[in-house]
C-alpha cells in the first residue's frame, strides 16, 4: 500500500504538521515522545480523527482533502486500527472477546489460530 499524507491538527500544547509518505512495500515505524502526534498520525489513516486541514492518499485514492471536503468514511478505508486503550470485556478470555465482534466464529478461531493466541 503506498499512502501520502500531508496534515496539520491542533494537540494540546502545539498544531501537528505532519508530511508523511510511504511507499507501496515498504514498513514505517512512528516513533517519538508520549504527546507528539504518532496516534493523531493512525486515527487520521484510520478516519477516526479528521484534521484541521490536510490530504491523504492511499495506492492513488483520495481518502481525505479537507479543501474539496471530502472525506472516505472509516468503514470504507478497510484499515483495521487497534486502539491502545483497553478495549475488551473483563469477564471474557481472549477467544470470546475475539468472537464477540466476528461475523463469523470460523474465521475468528482461524486468525486466534494464526496469531498463536488462541489458548489465551
Amino acid at each position: 500500500m503506498a499512502l501520502e499524507l500531508d496534515f496539520s491538527h491542533p494537540l494540546r500544547s502545539f498544531v501537528a504538521a505532519v508530511q508523511l509518505t510511504v511507499p507501496r512495500g515498504t514498513t514505517t515505524a512512528l516513533v517519538g515522545p508520549s504527546g507528539a502526534g504518532k496516534t493523531t498520525v493512525l486515527r487520521v489513516i484510520a478516519g477516526l480523527v479528521r484534521p484541521r486541514e490536510g490530504r491523504l492518499t492511499v495506492n492513488g485514492v483520495t481518502w481525505l482533502d479537507t479543501r474539496r471536503r471530502h472525506n472516505l468514511p472509516p468503514e470504507e478505508r478497510r484499515v483495521g486500527y487497534l486502539f491502545q486503550e483497553y478495549a475488551l470485556f473483563p469477564h471474557l478470555d481472549v477467544a470470546q472477546n475475539v468472537r464477540f465482534g466476528a461475523r463469523d466464529n470460523r474465521l475468528a478461531d482461524e486468525m486466534l489460530d494464526r496469531f498463536g493466541i488462541g489458548h489465551l
